[in-house]
């Protein structure tokens, strides 16, 4: 297999990508995931533009991941490789979402919609953590896939995303209560992990048929936004037609985006964003609140720029702190 050189145009490309998920993922929490969490927007352009980028966000920064895998994969896949994954996503994960959930928990004007047992912390997922959670079971499947060499050829690697996706179906059938370490995240997100694997390594090439169909992404997701603004129930994410959405989508942005020098450098900084940005977020809506601030306008843009701007003063202060670093940020 001859996999594609990483250079510089390569790696601004991602990090662009990946600077324009945490602004995606960053405005989700300051809005709100549900109309009872965050700004407490019930209906209008922003609750249905929230809601319908549901098919894209989550997707893109799995699929990336999978990218990043791809280019960088190890040649032991195997207790080393694991243990890295270990460091780099259980510590953080452990510690800041204990961090999360003690907050979360003991201050006024939180959202604790969701939010589970101490007994059960971390076995059932704390808030957005989830996603670190689901994504260290995905490294220990794709562990297994790659020494049985099942993506060592495009034909492979469609037939484990054709499977995971039918698996992202049968997940319906498990019962809410019972999403123990991210399980249900981990069917969710596995095929577009894949698809970021399969793309990096083996395509999409102009003769591929997946290339001739996801400029249809756009287009799906305009559908699935009009469908809510007229109060129809669509698709939900854990559906075919999601997973369509979501890899010819991801596809489409990676194909599209030019290279923008400012979310490049955001996307440096993407996992400090992930852990840290909810800390931001709700502690500017609470105080402004507090001062009476009530324009929504005025809420959402200083939350985004709270919740970017605040995890990377952190990491880019604190990262150099030998335990910190580790803690905080999952860095040796």
């Amino acid at each position: 297999m001859n996999a594609p050189v990483k250079s510089r145009s390569k790696n601004e490309a991602i990090e662009t990508v990946r600077g324009l998920a945490c602004l995606m993922l960053v405005l989700y929490h300051v809005i709100g995931g549900t109309p009872e969490s965050g700004l407490r927007i019930n209906d209008g352009f922003w609750r249905i533009a929230n809601d319908t980028l549901a098919y894209i966000r989550m997707p893109l920064f799995t699929f990336l991941s999978g990218m990043v895998y791809a280019y960088r994969p190890v040649d032991d896949l195997s207790w080393p490789f694991f243990k890295e994954k270990l460091r780099r996503l259980l510590v953080p994960m452990l510690f800041v979402g204990t961090l999360f959930f003690l907050i979360q928990g003991h201050s006024p004007d939180t959202n604790k919609a969701g939010a589970t047992s101490l007994s059960l912390m971390h076995i059932v997922p704390v808030g957005h953590f989830w996603f670190i959670e689901a994504l260290l079971s995905i490294f220990f499947l794709i562990m297994l896939l790659e020494r049985y060499k099942v993506l060592g050829s495009w034909l492979g690697c469609l037939l484990a995303v054709g499977a995971s996706a039918l698996l992202v179906v049968l997940s319906n059938l498990l019962p809410a209560h019972l999403n123990y370490f991210a399980v249900d995240g981990l069917f969710y997100l596995m095929p577009f992990f894949l698809s970021g694997v399969a793309t990096y390594r083996y395509g999409p090439s102009a003769a591929s048929p997946v290339s001739k169909y996801y400029v249809l992404a756009p287009f799906a997701l305009l559908l699935v936004g009009i469908l809510s603004g007229q109060g129809v129930t669509a698709p939900g994410t854990k559906s075919l037609f999601a997973v369509v959405v979501g890899i010819t989508g991801c596809l489409f942005v990676l194909k599209h985006m030019p290279i923008v020098p400012h979310l490049a450098f955001i996307g440096g900084y993407s996992y400090a964003i992930y852990l840290h940005h909810v800390f931001f977020t709700a502690a500017g809506r609470i105080i402004l609140m507090r001062y009476q601030v009530t324009d929504i306008y005025i809420l959402m843009s200083s939350g985004l720029a709270l919740g970017i701007a605040g995890p990377i003063l952190m990491e880019r202060y604190l990262g150099h702190v030998p335990v910190l670093r580790t803690l905080l940020f999952g860095k040796k």
